[in-house]
């Protein structure tokens, strides 16, 4: 289960949900729970840990449904922590993670299932005290997401010439994201480097970046794209996919840079390791313009085709749909099983 601001149910032909229904909710809980009432599901899987959990109990309750929940953000440290620190105390913003930490705690292991998509993730929810955690990586589309939709009229229409550096940063535009050492960056070499920076998103920040931008003909910004064929084209027409973030849990971003060929300059998270080999990328410390700077010098003045190559093996390798979705199904139809055994041998 996924909100969105409009409540749609629509049938899916695509060769990996052929068949399947489609159900977009609203964020009003009746309307969900009437949906599942009809559905009587089999699994339920979440995606936010705050409502929609209240409507996965009820399936549990009524149908003996399977619920699974996908952590998608590390929320007590990512959103809650940082939000309040710029409030309170570190050891007062250090108690209030601790409390979101417990309610996460007593909310997933409600679950028959936790998702997680880094080794690091899965291991900080089992300090946590969460159990039955998997790890699951992402799937991406490889055929919408390709370097064949470069469009090198498309580039040139953006400023940048053929023998330019196009950067782009996608996602959300927040102060964890650490959009703040992205652009301080970018300002540190903004005079010598030979391209354009494009950023993409929207969210709190968005005023700063626009702000940056109206100063600085080199950077430029985008709404956020919602067309996701005209974001497979930014993509693919740029040549590095760039981010100061060390909040990446899911990185679904970076899949989709890779997928279209671009190497990725990072930071050096755990995640991060996990995402970017060093054939397909540079990592450096969190929190330092400096060595972002650098390196975004450094990767933008090397030949870019092999790595550009390396990373798109390096998604077909790892994110191709239907291995995310066989591994998934996989672990839902041994819970299925499972729950089977249990309940005949009670």
């Amino acid at each position: 289960i996924e909100t969105d601001s409009n409540l749609k149910t629509y049938h899916v032909s695509s060769r990996y949900f052929s068949g399947t229904r489609m159900s977009r909710f609203s964020g009003r809980l009746d309307k969900i729970i009437s949906i599942l009432r009809a559905e009587r599901p089999s699994v339920v899987e979440l995606g936010s840990p705050y409502i929609l959990p209240y409507a996965g109990y009820y399936c549990q309750r009524h149908f003996a449904s399977l619920l699974v929940g996908f952590y998608h953000t590390d929320f007590p440290m990512a959103n809650i922590e940082s939000a309040v620190g710029k409030i309170f105390s570190a050891n007062m913003s250090q108690g209030i993670r601790k409390v979101a930490e417990s309610y996460a705690r007593n909310t997933y292991n409600r679950f028959d299932m936790t998702l997680a998509v880094s080794r690091k993730l899965v291991r900080k929810l089992q300090r946590t005290g969460i159990e039955r955690v998997r790890k699951l990586k992402l799937g991406v589309d490889l055929e919408l997401f390709t370097p064949m939709r470069r469009d090198w009229e498309y580039r040139r229409s953006l400023g940048v010439g053929d023998e330019e550096t196009l950067l782009i940063y996608s996602g959300r535009l927040k102060r964890e994201k650490r959009i703040d050492v992205l652009l301080d960056a970018f300002k540190m070499i903004s005079e010598y480097f030979r391209g354009k920076l494009i950023i993409t998103g929207d969210g709190p920040c968005r005023s700063s970046v626009i702000k940056t931008s109206q100063r600085m003909h080199k950077i430029e910004y985008f709404p956020v794209l919602t067309d996701r064929n005209k974001l497979a084209r930014l993509l693919a027409s740029a040549d590095i996919y760039v981010t100061a973030s060390p909040y990446e849990n899911l990185g679904l971003s970076i899949h989709q840079a890779q997928a279209c060929g671009l190497p990725v300059v990072g930071v050096a998270t755990d995640v991060f390791k996990d995402l970017v080999p060093d054939s397909v990328g540079v990592l450096g410390p969190v929190d330092s313009p400096h060595d972002l700077a650098l390196n975004i010098m450094s990767l933008s003045s090397q030949d870019l085709r092999s790595m550009r190559n390396s990373a798109r093996t390096w998604a077909e390798d790892n994110y191709s749909w239907e291995k995310t979705f066989s591994h998934q199904f996989r672990l839902y139809e041994r819970l299925l099983r499972r729950k089977a055994k249990n309940f005949h041998e009670n």
